[in-house]
């Protein structure tokens, strides 16, 4: 039941291929080809790029610098009529403590596959998290599960097709969702909670519009079905009131939940409101910096 094959992973990078950029996409073409010829019904990508840090970043490495002229060559090479091969997706790693960031490079990828004549291709993050090899792993670091949820509300509203959470085994120290501590006790972050309130959304269904956010300091994301609504919101640099107005929808009731990353080992408190009524279509909500709420609207 496997329908997506990535052929390689950090094909751009001397620890992920050893040998020239032509020979990879030599590589590529020959084995894409192949498969598309036997398994027509498939869909074939690649190939985990590094990144585009080059975009932005004074400090790129001479690496990372040659991560972008190497998807250049690549994509020139698969889209010429003498090398074409499939490339149904193009995946490609984000490792960012800043949501914005991720968000010019969603912008960047989109981008340059139109412009390379590829507006069929997917476009997938298919490594996410913090900024690799940090003195603190994502769990400890109290800004981690606002920056998750910043970057995951950024994606949605932009032109990204997939996005993976780079990893989630349990022992990995990398892995800011959960753990399993000495092998026996199972804990989860804050972070899990963001995930968990990302899911509900979805399950909703269908977007709603969030406009309002500004200077960076408050994310949102809503949706809703027929019978309730959601709003996801991250106040990564604000503390003060938020006001939400309704607009084109009727919900008399709410139930906030804060979430207050820190703590014991990352794990976060979680402090809840329900059935406040809402006015004059109107939810008031004092924050502070570095807080995530979820409020669920509905009819009592």
């Amino acid at each position: 039941g496997i329908k997506f094959f990535e052929i390689w992973n950090n094909a751009d990078s001397p620890k992920g291929f050893t040998g020239e950029p032509r020979q990879f996409y030599e590589f590529y073409r020959t084995v894409a080809n192949r498969l598309r010829a036997r398994f027509p019904k498939i869909r074939i990508g690649g190939y985990g790029a590094g990144g585009f840090y080059s975009l932005n970043r004074l400090d790129a490495t001479e690496e990372m610098k040659s991560y972008m002229p190497f998807m250049q060559g690549f994509f020139n090479y698969v889209s010429a009529e003498a090398t074409k091969a499939p490339l149904d997706f193009f995946t490609w790693s984000c490792y960012t403590a800043n949501p914005e960031e991720l968000a010019m490079h969603v912008k960047y990828a989109r981008t340059y596959l139109d412009s390379a004549g590829l507006k069929r291709t997917k476009s997938i993050i298919c490594e996410y998290n913090s900024p690799e090899n940090l003195a603190t792993p994502p769990a400890l670091r109290p800004e981690f599960p606002v920056e998750l949820c910043a970057s995951l509300i950024l994606a949605q509203k932009n032109a990204v097709d997939m996005m993976m959470y780079s990893v989630s085994d349990v022992m990995n120290r990398n892995n800011g969702l959960y753990s399993l501590d000495d092998y026996t006790e199972h804990r989860r972050y804050a972070a899990y909670g963001v995930m968990r309130s990302f899911g509900k959304l979805y399950r909703l269904g269908t977007v709603a519009e969030t406009t309002g956010d500004y200077r960076k300091e408050v994310y949102s994301l809503a949706a809703f079905d027929g019978k309730e609504a959601a709003i996801l919101l991250a106040t990564a640099n604000y503390s003060g009131r938020v006001e939400i107005a309704l607009k084109g929808c009727e919900f008399n009731t709410c139930s906030v939940t804060k979430t207050v990353p820190g703590g014991e080992r990352g794990r976060g408190s979680d402090y809840k409101a329900e059935n406040i009524a809402v006015s004059g279509g109107k939810i008031i909500i004092p924050t502070k910096k570095n807080e995530i709420y979820f409020v669920t609207l509905f009819n009592k």
